[in-house]
């Protein structure tokens, strides 16, 4: 892969979705704060790693699959003094000094509060597990298949920081190497053995169900619950908990990021070439029954109305 860097701003979690896809981590972005979304993803790639760094203006999930060939591990890379504005990987917070993301069997499962930027690395997986292998980096070996986490101390992590930023930065080959990667990562007393909430995995198939049936109209509460195998009060709960907000209101919402990406034309959509929306045609492709209420739902999420949507891409 030959060097490469590039910047983009993007105007919404769809835009988001498409390069994330692009960039070979299929994923799905989406805005759990009301408001007019910016976000900006960084990307610098080489022969051996990829970096992406991203940061968005309202909080947000992203969720989907991890790519089979690469290792990906992230890190908080802004200065956070509270635990509320901390990032969660799969339910567990990510500070300034956490590596995150190893575990083999884990969908990317993250929430990015406003305001922090989040560093996503990338790395052959077969090589390196080939090398840890020759080297005797059993550890390490145990650790992406048992942990998720791994809490280093300040010095040890901003060396291993610095060691992957040069790799990505320079067309060239650096001093750092896969030796100076696997010694910070394979120290046992620093791993987080994976620890899944039940209430974390019945919120996830909750997103993952309405990224599935976000098209026509929706069922009620009960139906869902029935669907997932749980109560209307243990959605409601487990969503409430992650979330910040009820299920049919997360619902409702990820419909109308929809219904706004529908009205975008494609010259802002990568590799999509399908004609904008009309709003009647989001509005029923959606489930929304009258324009209205769409319209006030619409503003009230956004703070503009459908029609500045489309008169803002002109």
């Amino acid at each position: 892969m030959l060097y490469t860097q590039a910047k983009f701003i993007l105007r919404s979690p769809s835009e988001v979705t498409a390069y994330l896809s692009l960039l070979g981590t299929p994923s799905e972005c989406t805005q759990l704060e009301a408001g007019r979304f910016l976000s900006a993803i960084h990307i610098t790639s080489n022969h051996s790693i990829t970096r992406i760094t991203f940061s968005a203006n309202k909080k947000v999930l992203i969720t989907g699959e991890k790519p089979k060939t690469k290792l990906q591990f992230s890190h908080c890379t802004t200065p956070v003094n509270s635990k509320n504005n901390l990032p969660e990987i799969y339910g567990e917070n990510v500070t300034s000094t956490t590596i995150a993301g190893f575990g083999q069997n884990l969908e990317a499962h993250a929430i990015i509060p406003a305001g922090i930027e989040l560093t996503y690395y990338s790395l052959p997986k077969i090589q390196l597990l080939q090398y840890a292998s020759r080297q005797g980096f059993e550890s390490f070996l145990e650790l992406i298949e048992k942990s998720n986490h791994i809490h280093l101390k300040t010095s040890t992590f901003l060396h291993l920081a610095q060691g992957l930023k040069s790799i990505a930065d320079q067309k060239a080959n650096t001093d750092f190497g896969p030796r100076d990667l696997l010694l910070p990562l394979s120290q046992k007393q620093t791993q987080s053995q994976i620890k899944i909430h039940n209430r974390l995995n019945i919120a996830h198939q909750f997103i993952r169900w309405c990224h599935n049936n976000i098209e026509g109209n929706p069922p009620s509460l009960d139906c869902i619950a029935k669907q997932l195998f749980v109560s209307r009060r243990t959605l409601i709960l487990a969503v409430q908990d992650y979330f910040d907000q009820g299920p049919a209101e997360l619902l409702k919402n990820m419909r109308l990021q929809h219904c706004h990406a529908g009205l975008i034309p494609s010259s802002y959509r990568p590799h999509q070439t399908t004609d904008p929306l009309s709003v009647s045609q989001v509005m029923e492709l959606y489930g929304f029954k009258h324009r209205g209420a769409f319209a006030k739902s619409f503003k009230d999420y956004f703070g503009y109305t459908p029609k500045d949507t489309i008169n803002q891409f002109k």
